[in-house]
């Protein structure tokens, strides 16, 4: 991947230093190998990098089709599956504000083993497709 690409945790994974970085964080590229791993960062924290298979990320902007687990309604955007499924939740409220998502809606996130869950909306940490 170029250096610079935003991308998304698909899984849980350790750091260098054995801390846990949470699945659908997102960070940013700073060096790849044509071995398929990539050096990354956490954004906002460039001094803080560790190396990663680059099948455990995926670029940010991709589509992601978050899920209404009532109404079977299927929504898709092109953020994070977490950000997409605050998104999904926040609009449903008619909260238009996206900027301020993170911190009215963040706290409210489930994390499963497969998905992000808010309300009755879910999504698919990995980001895959939803079938019905």
């Amino acid at each position: 991947m170029k250096k610079g690409t935003h991308v998304y945790l698909i899984s849980n994974q350790p750091d260098d230093s054995g801390n846990v970085i949470p699945a659908g964080t997102e960070l940013i590229v700073g060096y790849s190998d044509l071995f398929g791993y990539s050096t990354v960062y956490p954004v906002g924290d460039p001094d803080n990098s560790f190396i990663i298979g680059e099948s455990e990320i995926r670029p940010v902007g991709g589509v992601v089709q978050v899920m209404n687990l009532a109404t079977r309604q299927i929504i898709t955007y092109t953020c994070t599956p977490r950000m997409a499924v605050i998104c999904a939740y926040a609009q449903e409220r008619k909260d238009f504000n996206s900027w301020d998502y993170e911190k009215r809606y963040g706290a409210m996130v489930e994390k499963g083993q497969y998905t992000f869950l808010i309300g009755d909306w879910s999504v698919f940490i990995d980001g895959r497709r939803v079938e019905r």
